[in-house]
């Protein structure tokens, strides 16, 4: 399928639609230099009152490390049964 090509009209409309972007991007650009807050650093206390305003962040770790343990633990049984020779693998020797 054939790309269609743009008419000299959507050409200048395009042109002059990113000049006005680039205006106002200007613009807000000065406006928020001029009127920065200042950022203060986060503090023992601050982060405990974060984990209070996200309650789903708790319990996402907790299943995190839940998901985490259990493949560590799989991944250690399966060592040992591999080491201890319970179960076989051809070609793979321990």
């Amino acid at each position: 399928m054939q790309h269609k090509q743009k008419t000299r009209k959507e050409k200048i409309i395009t042109d002059l639609r990113r000049q006005l972007y680039g205006l106002e991007n200007k613009a807000s650009r000065n406006t928020t230099d001029r009127y920065q807050v200042p950022v203060s650093l986060p503090t023992a206390l601050s982060s405990s009152k974060q984990v209070l305003s996200y309650p789903y962040l708790l319990s996402d770790i907790l299943k995190t490390g839940v998901v985490t343990a259990s493949i560590v633990a799989f991944l250690i049984i399966l060592f040992l049964i591999l080491k201890k020779h319970i179960v076989v693998l051809p070609g793979f020797n321990y």
